[in-house]
């Protein structure tokens, strides 16, 4: 998965830079947050329901239990500089700090 490769380069090529954030959206709902470039992409990779640290291992294995897209969560978007992006909602069937809500 190209995501998955761009993950492990980032924070392998620039740790100092993996660090990976707390939220709590609109819903309630807190999670963790992580950002990073990879060829000239941004990534933001967020995890609901989830209060640990995420390290680059986790989440990565966490996107490799992604089996589809919720179908009406995704789409194409443009950012304040006109640059287009893609956004999606996903599931992963693997299990993360004894839940696989994430």
């Amino acid at each position: 998965m190209a995501t998955v490769a761009a993950l492990e380069w980032a924070s392998q090529a620039r740790p100092e830079l993996w660090q990976p954030m707390k939220y709590q959206n609109r819903h309630g709902i807190s999670g963790i947050c992580v950002r990073f470039w990879y060829t000239n992409v941004h990534h933001m990779i967020s995890v609901h329901n989830c209060s640990i640290v995420l390290a680059p291992s986790t989440l990565a294995y966490l996107i490799k239990g992604i089996a589809s897209i919720e179908e009406p969560r995704f789409g194409i978007y443009a950012n304040k500089k006109d640059i287009p992006g893609f956004y999606a909602t996903a599931k992963s069937i693997h299990t993360l700090d004894g839940s696989n809500d994430h």
